[in-house]
């Protein structure tokens, strides 16, 4: 326990706490495809770097941010071929979030 306070004092010095945004990949939803969700984020357009058809659904990795080349994998219905270099939209699902201390690995509340 010694050791996280002087690794927390250490942020604290510098003013810089990460917080890691973690979701599903099945909340986060194809544009036009039937959802559930009430809370969904305005679309973004993202770029397919892998379409993996695994039976009746997909796993994309999408491009987030080009700057750092960060991927997200979201997981959507097979109704439609979706193929690499694609751009798709799509929403988050803001119930569906969970935001981690990166200094202790758990589940903020």
């Amino acid at each position: 326990m010694k050791d996280d306070i002087a690794t927390y004092e250490e942020y604290l010095k510098t003013k810089k706490h990460p917080i890691l945004f973690g979701m599903r990949p099945e909340d986060i939803h194809l544009e036009g495809e039937p959802s559930l969700a009430t809370n969904l984020t305005k679309p973004y357009n993202l770029n397919v770097q892998v379409a993996e058809l695994l039976g009746n659904e997909y796993y994309l990795h999408l491009l987030f941010d080009a700057n750092t080349n960060e991927e997200i994998i979201a997981k959507t219905n097979a109704g439609v071929e979706i193929a690499r270099g694609e751009v798709v939209s799509v929403s988050f699902d803001l119930d569906k979030v969970t935001l981690f201390d990166d200094i202790s690995e758990k589940a903020m509340r």
